[in-house]
């Protein structure tokens, strides 16, 4: 087998060519490629051992897939071995006075031929021996990304805890490029819209329906590092324009950086087990139409910045943990048709300037603890079909400009013990 200098990994040349060049100056006219090879070959093995406890032994429970690239990132430290460990039998001495330094490299290790026998090497005695070593070694930094990067995102960031430079090359924005890269291919990119680009596919034969559904990463996407985030946003997810993740248990909060997703249309992450508050950065989405974020754990108020959201039309939150008073700028999304906000814990008055939503359809505010009266403003809703305001402390007599809306098909009032009716209605299209 032959190798040269190119064969070995970009960090290594470097080290040996580095080496060369510090020789040079001294009073020795060579050196011994063995001597970098015995010194790298010793970190090799302990990075080796490391791998194997912390990720292959730890990390890969439930990971089938992740546990397969564990193995590919041993392997192909294992091959690195080898190649160490043959230059380190062939004992290769360079003589640094030649014109060209790493000309002359590249020519007398490519006439090396090394045997399958000095290539092999059996390293059980040797992992043995350093399977109690602990700390990562100190192989080339380009060396260590190249390898840990094939270890799956699912995995990878358990290793921050060796080191605080393993955690600070893990959480760099280049390592992140690096690891999502070999795990997401251009010719299985999603564009947003259900459409695979790459190889020889085209959009019209393959609008596939599945593609909508979250995928591993997308569910790591919640729990990732901002480096991370940021880089899946702007190389994989950033052209969507509708993500429809509800159901899937994803258990974090929304990240700030979902601010990235400038041409979503339409975000459902319904029934997500979502926890923390909603971001502000989410009301810069000035290009959402509809907003789902229903049957979570979400708490905290409503930011007045919902109003910067001016082309939504869909709008449900129930079922969260929200609280305070409702935000009158809600009065700013004209074009809103579905309202809902039920099953919270805002309290205060229904602001009155809701009445000026023309166009909604359906407005739920029940299951609140909403006080003050029905505003005669929503006698102004000409299109609304249900209103729903039941179990709240509403109180007062409810307006009858409401309860002859033409289009309405259900208005629901009861659970307020203090709202009264003073006139005669429908008990099938009014209960109170």
């Amino acid at each position: 087998m032959q190798f040269d200098l190119a064969q070995l990994p970009t960090a290594l040349q470097q080290s040996i060519r580095k080496s060369a060049h510090a020789s040079s100056d001294s009073s020795s006219p060579q050196f011994s490629i063995s001597d970098i090879a015995h010194d790298h070959i010793q970190s090799a093995l302990r990075l080796r051992a490391a791998l194997l406890h912390d990720v292959g032994g730890r990390g890969g429970h439930g990971h089938a897939h992740g546990r397969d690239r564990n193995h590919a990132a041993v392997g192909l430290l294992d091959q690195t071995i080898g190649v160490l460990y043959g230059y380190l039998r062939a004992n290769v001495h360079v003589n640094v006075n030649a014109a060209n330094v790493n000309v002359d490299l590249r020519r007398r290790l490519a006439s090396l031929a090394l045997s399958n026998s000095n290539s092999s090497f059996s390293f059980d005695s040797s992992v043995s021996a350093l399977s109690a070593v602990r700390t990562l070694p100190d192989l080339p930094h380009e060396l260590v990304e190249q390898i840990l990067a094939w270890i799956h995102p699912a995995a990878v960031l358990r290793l921050r805890r060796l080191s605080r430079a393993v955690n600070n090359m893990l959480l760099a924005p280049h390592f992140a490029k690096l690891s999502l890269g070999n795990f997401l291919h251009p010719s299985n990119y999603n564009d947003g819209n259900g459409v695979v680009c790459g190889g020889n596919n085209t959009p019209q034969t393959l609008r596939l329906r599945h593609q909508q559904m979250a995928s591993q990463l997308d569910v790591l996407f919640f729990h990732w590092p901002p480096s991370y985030q940021m880089y899946y946003i702007s190389a994989y997810i950033g052209a969507k324009t509708s993500i429809e993740w509800s159901h899937w248990p994803l258990a974090a909060s929304i990240p700030a950086c979902i601010a990235n997703l400038t041409r979503l249309v339409s975000l459902d992450l319904s029934y997500c087990n979502l926890v923390g508050e909603i971001p502000s950065s989410l009301f810069s989405l000035t290009s959402l139409e509809s907003l789902k974020l229903y049957e979570n754990s979400l708490h905290g108020a409503l930011s007045d910045e919902i109003g910067n959201l001016v082309n939504l039309r869909v709008l449900n939150l129930h079922s969260n943990g929200l609280c305070g008073r409702l935000p009158a700028a809600l009065a700013k999304l004209s074009l809103l048709t579905y309202l809902n906000l039920g099953y919270n814990r805002f309290c205060g008055a229904i602001p009155r300037e809701l009445g000026s939503l023309l166009m909604l359809r359906n407005l739920c505010l029940s299951d609140n603890r909403l006080t003050g009266s029905v505003p005669e403003e929503f006698g102004f809703l000409v299109v609304l079909q249900y209103l729903f305001l039941q179990n709240n402390l509403l109180v007062g007599d409810i307006p009858a400009s409401v309860a002859r809306l033409p289009g309405l098909i259900a208005c629901e009032m009861k659970g307020n013990q203090g709202l009264t009716c003073s006139f005669e209605h429908d008990p099938m299209v009014l209960e109170f």
